[in-house]
């Protein structure tokens, strides 16, 4: 187990991206109250720099940029981002939220996650990249190699990838009456297998 000054100094670079003060290590390691370290770590999980420092990371994480969001959309995301972290909203809800999300993407946050995938500025590989990094930013999975061929290191098959591709290329962007990104689902429009030249129907990457 770690002492009290490791532990401290772990927690807050952990939580918050930060040290704590020569002042708060003393009183910490000055405290004789057994619970401390609990205390300590829900003190700084309601902390703003927790909320700033995972806001970051989860905008590194989806590269949130105004480059190809725009200054507004960018702003719009960023703070759906800080209040999800700061409201402590369910991840399962964030992610479907996200990977669902429609609407303006100048006034609501998660139809910029469809957006950031337009990486490439070709919007027929949207539905593509999107697929990829959803499975790799929430599953842990790097399908890339499935896109042409059957997978040579995992299980994931073309049929596998393509499926997955299918609930990406279903989503469609227009241009609002304001002049914003507009992201809308269309209910229709499976992609078809480059192979096997059928439509995949949509379906998640499964366990077995």
């Amino acid at each position: 187990p770690a002492d009290d000054a490791t532990f401290l100094r772990r927690l807050w670079i952990d939580v918050t991206g930060m040290l704590p003060t020569p002042e708060h290590v003393r009183a910490f390691l000055a405290s004789e109250n057994p619970g401390k370290r609990s205390a300590e770590i829900d003190r700084l999980l309601e902390s703003s720099e927790f909320v700033d420092m995972w806001t970051q990371k989860w905008g590194d994480i989806l590269r949130l940029s105004r480059e190809w969001l725009g200054e507004k959309a960018m702003w719009t995301f960023h703070r759906y981002l800080r209040h999800s972290i700061r409201d402590n909203v369910p991840w399962d809800e964030v992610v479907r939220q996200l990977v669902a999300g429609t609407g303006d993407s100048g006034r609501e946050g998660p139809p910029n996650f469809f957006r950031l995938q337009n990486v490439f500025n070709q919007p027929e590989l949207w539905p593509t990249t999107a697929a990829e990094s959803t499975a790799q930013t929430f599953l842990g999975v790097r399908m890339q190699c499935a896109r042409c061929h059957n997978h040579p290191l995992d299980r994931w098959t073309q049929a596998d990838y393509y499926s997955m591709v299918s609930f990406f290329s279903q989503v469609r962007a227009k241009q609002s009456p304001e002049g914003y990104v507009v992201i809308h689902d269309r209910g229709a429009g499976e992609i078809d297998h480059p192979r096997l030249g059928k439509a995949m129907p949509s379906k998640p990457l499964a366990d077995e």
